[in-house]
């Protein structure tokens, strides 16, 4: 935490934390820091920035070394592997500490947004997700698979996931708390805060690049089974309630069998014993699918409380804290 001062104008009494999901971005997270610090100090009373480093494998960390060294109120928290952005924004959020939280894709977001995120927060006091006018371009086959995918969501799942939404997110402190409450394991940015079922806002807003961002098919298929196994065992209880039907559709042809054998006199010899063993095996055979359904439905549901990420390194701004009439620590007691 940091407070400001140098400022000529009024300053927003208001704690805000800024977050920013980082993987591989040596060109450009050091300009970025740079410009979101100078932006939160000339406007609130209160702000820190939280920099998640996924795992990076080029010079991201060693950029921010001396951008450490030269502004107040910046940490760096880097996680041991890599997950995926949203995964690190979920780091960065679980770590926040503000009365308002929000999150930034460095490569893609401006920072001259966060006034306006901020405001409709405390305004709306809703959650805020960003919806750019240029955003992921899909295959057709794709594109037909999210459709089918957010009605998956809203209907089975209960969860309404904004179509067409980024990375940028911003909430308040009540928010923030029932995220990092969240027991999802996955930690996706943007299934918690759909799951959450708290009142949202769209915000439309233009990227910093208006490169469209090329997704597969199959990499899409990928993320929807991922996010459905891993929140929700419905996809067992789906199997579970297939495997009963199809072995009540056995018993049927059981009795159907037994009533061929005794009102019908030219039956071929041995079809009434092979159709009888035939649909007891496999009135057995969908009754223990559906047990075990059933049963790795709810081992899936208890694995969900292991750790989903851990954190390696976490580094802190060395600039101290200049305003010492305004922390809230007593020096007498």
């Amino acid at each position: 935490m940091t407070t400001s001062t140098t400022s000529t104008k009024p300053l927003i009494d208001l704690f805000v934390s800024v977050v920013l999901p980082c993987h591989n971005g040596e060109d450009m997270i050091a300009d970025v820091v740079l410009k979101t610090h100078s932006i939160l100090r000339e406007r609130y009373s209160f702000y820190e920035i939280i920099v998640v480093d996924d795992a990076s494998t080029d010079q991201s960390r060693e950029r921010l070394d001396p951008v450490l060294k030269k502004i107040d109120g910046v940490r760096v928290i880097c996680l041991s592997r890599p997950h995926d952005l949203d995964v690190a924004a979920s780091a960065g959020v679980d770590s926040s500490i503000g009365d308002c939280t929000v999150v930034l894709s460095p490569s893609t977001d401006n920072p001259d947004d966060i006034p306006a995120l901020v405001d409709l927060v405390r305004q709306k006091n809703v959650i805020i997700y960003g919806v750019p006018t240029s955003g992921v371009s899909r295959h057709w086959l794709g594109r037909i698979l999210s459709v089918f995918f957010n009605w998956y969501c809203k209907k089975f799942l209960h969860i309404d996931i904004q179509r067409g939404s980024s990375l940028m997110r911003a909430m308040n402190r009540a928010t923030a708390n029932a995220f990092t409450q969240s027991k999802d394991t996955r930690r996706s940015l943007r299934l918690i805060t759909a799951s959450l079922r708290h009142p949202s806002v769209a915000y439309s807003y233009k990227p910093i690049t208006n490169q469209k961002t090329k997704r597969t098919f199959w990499q899409d298929v990928d993320t929807a089974f991922d996010i459905i196994v891993s929140i929700s065992a419905n996809p067992m209880r789906l199997l579970s309630r297939l495997s009963i039907s199809v072995a009540f559709l056995s018993l049927l042809y059981n009795i159907y069998v037994i009533g061929i054998y005794f009102f019908k006199k030219d039956v071929a010899p041995g079809w009434v014993t092979l159709s009888f063993e035939m649909s007891c095996m496999f009135f057995l055979l969908f009754m223990l699918f559906a047990v075990f359904s059933e049963y790795l439905g709810k081992i899936m549901s208890d694995n969900r409380r292991s750790e989903p990420y851990s954190v390696v390194d976490e580094k802190n701004s060395s600039i101290m804290v200049d305003a010492e009439s305004r922390l809230n620590v007593y020096k007498e007691t």
